[in-house]
């Protein structure tokens, strides 16, 4: 009798030795699990913040259009001049939308767009842009958000006064940027591809290119001016 109580209590010491070995194999694993853990936390929130930039671009993108419909007053961007990002060599950057003309800033002002490079750029109004200006004071534009875009095939308007140019399609006027016309060589009466949001209504737009007319494609070859081969293919 005495016998079987010792051996039942080895096999309880048995078992008990065993939950324990298993318990002590089992904590490497849980720490993996808690590691793995860790590391899928961090790689979720890098995604959410990657998002949440995303959404306040698409933001601003919005709330330009709403501007360029219903002639509101443009709402802020989100930052001010006074908080304006540094570069790496100390150059504050602002960062504003593209109205036809100038870039407007977060903080309402308007900081003039060089014609030449809005035109060779093919800026459209809503654009987003970034300006950073120099040490030495210059003004460096970068296109850093185009706006979707949608091509309009019209006609070349000279305005009064005839230093101003606008593209008529249909019954719709855009103004465009008079360096553009220069640019292409534009006459009135051309045929001018031009570019605008894809969404909502805008009062500027980007001209792609010019298409000589038959009549003015005439008057070139008879004065023996230089005619390029995309002139010739467009009539």
């Amino acid at each position: 009798m005495v016998s079987q109580k010792t051996q039942s209590n080895e096999e309880t010491n048995i078992l008990q030795n065993t939950n324990s070995s298993d318990e002590s194999v089992d904590s490497p694993d849980a720490n993996t699990n808690s590691e793995i853990t860790a590391k899928t936390a961090s790689a979720k929130l890098a995604l959410v913040v990657e998002l949440m930039t995303q959404a306040e671009n698409m933001l601003v993108q919005a709330r330009q259009l709403i501007q360029t419909t219903v002639s509101l007053p443009l709402p802020k961007i989100g930052r001010t001049i006074e908080s304006a990002d540094i570069g790496n060599d100390d150059s504050p950057v602002i960062e504003g939308v593209f109205d036809g003309q100038q870039m407007i800033g977060p903080d309402g002002k308007h900081y003039s767009v060089p014609a030449n490079y809005a035109s060779k750029s093919k800026l459209v109004e809503g654009d987003l842009m970034k300006l950073t200006i120099t040490p030495k004071g210059a003004f460096v534009y970068k296109q850093i958000g185009p706006i979707a875009r949608r091509r309009l095939r019209g006609i070349l308007v000279c305005n009064q006064g005839g230093n101003d140019y606008s593209a008529k399609v249909n019954d719709r006027l855009y103004r465009i940027l008079t360096a553009s016309v220069t640019y292409f060589h534009g006459r009135e009466g051309d045929e001018v591809i031009i570019l605008v949001p894809e969404n909502g209504e805008s009062k500027w737009a980007a001209v792609e290119n010019i298409v000589k007319s038959s009549e003015q494609l005439g008057t070139t070859l008879a004065t023996g001016q230089a005619v390029s081969d995309e002139e010739i293919d467009g009539i």
